[in-house]
């Protein structure tokens, strides 16, 4: 009975959506900055999945224009925030309109 025991909690942890959704968006988040940097006074606009996801500076911009709600990331703190592409035809307007230009990136 011990060794069975010793034998579940020895086992790896499974991941967490946290964890999962941090490695996702390190990798967004390295887009990100690499188009930032070519682009530094765009608002940057990641599509992926039906979902356009805004990160750092540019989620904390488009929550002000937009209204969009922010989250951050739990180990870093990272602002990120975002909306269903379906919205689009309304959102690029807007920003274009309150001038901010947006720089789309399909992923």
């Amino acid at each position: 009975m011990k060794k069975e025991q010793n034998l579940k909690n020895n086992a790896e942890p499974q991941m967490g959506y946290d964890t999962l959704l941090c490695g996702v968006i390190s990798g967004l988040e390295k887009q990100f900055d690499k188009i930032k940097n070519k682009h530094p006074k765009h608002i940057v606009w990641l599509r992926m999945d039906g979902f356009v996801h805004c990160i750092k500076e540019d989620a904390i911009l488009i929550n002000k224009v937009l209204g969009c709600t922010i989250t951050k990331r739990p180990d870093s703190g990272m602002e990120i925030s975002g909306f269903n592409d379906n919205m689009l035809d309304e959102y690029l307007p807007k920003m274009i309109k309150e001038g901010y230009p947006v720089a789309m990136c399909d992923l």
